[in-house]
């Protein structure tokens, strides 16, 4: 098994978030194990009374407990951005310094109005598009195995079912 290579695309930012028109985001295509970790993240499980449902005790009868979850959108924020933004240039402080990618400033950002929902449509496009290219390679990559002519038929070997010659 090989690990895939992970996609990155920058985008620049819009208007209405970075009015300079300085700022950009590199942003990370998720696979499957991203999507879990953040959700993961952001659900909290809780227990409540079931007031439909009892179990028997040795105390006699109780309400039953049910499992609860509860989703709680900003950690799924704050995780998203964590996870998904892997360089900036352009992002500055209130006093116009330079502020560097880092995961403290990854979360300042995705508190800012506006930002995460722009990430988030960028991040669909960039998933898109990076499935897309992954079909792409694999398609390929099926059409590579595939002999082409009869001299890459004659070179690939081919186990045949049957008797077996007295020459063998």
């Amino acid at each position: 098994m090989k690990l895939r290579t992970t996609f990155k695309m920058w985008q620049s930012l819009p208007e209405e978030l970075d009015p300079d028109g300085t700022g950009a985001v590199e942003i990370k295509a998720f696979n499957e194990g991203d999507n879990r970790a953040v959700q993961d993240h952001a659900t909290e499980m809780t227990a409540t009374l079931d007031p439909n449902a009892s179990i028997e005790t040795q105390e006699g009868r109780a309400k039953a407990l049910r499992p609860m979850a509860k989703f709680n959108q900003s950690k799924w924020a704050e995780k998203f951005a964590l996870l998904r933004i892997t360089d900036w240039r352009g992002f500055y402080d209130a006093n116009g310094n330079s502020l560097p990618c880092t995961n403290a400033n990854k979360l300042l950002f995705a508190a800012e109005d506006g930002f995460i929902d722009w990430l988030s449509e960028r991040a669909r496009l960039i998933d898109a598009h990076a499935k897309n290219q992954l079909d792409e390679q694999e398609k390929n990559s099926l059409y590579s195995r595939v002999p082409s002519s009869e001299s890459d038929a004659s070179e690939t070997p081919v186990k045949r079912a049957g008797k077996r010659s007295a020459s063998s």
